[in-house]
């Protein structure tokens, strides 16, 4: 995805960031956007999007686009589920 998106943001930044990633899950999963985001996109341990194709499951390791840590399999990874409820939240505020 190459953006990094931080929490707090301001709620114009946090529209766009969110349509950035539906358009890409309405791209890849037309039927089922909001849930292809929910199992495709994924963090850093520095809070860095990242976007991870096909099955969603990152089984090989790759680098942050932003940052350059080692994300994926045997790299820091975790669910960005929580990011982008907070970007829904603040998106709506």
């Amino acid at each position: 995805m190459g953006a990094a998106l931080a929490l707090g943001c301001s709620r114009a930044a946090a529209r766009a960031s969110l349509e950035a990633l539906m358009a890409v899950a309405q791209a890849e999963y037309a039927s089922s956007p909001a849930s292809w985001l929910d199992s495709h996109v994924w963090m850093c341990g520095r809070m860095h999007v990242y976007v991870v194709g096909n099955c969603g499951n990152p089984v090989e390791a790759s680098r942050c686009p932003e940052c350059g840590v080692t994300v994926g399999c045997n790299g820091e990874r975790q669910p960005a589920a929580s990011l982008l409820e907070q970007l829904r939240q603040e998106a709506r505020s």
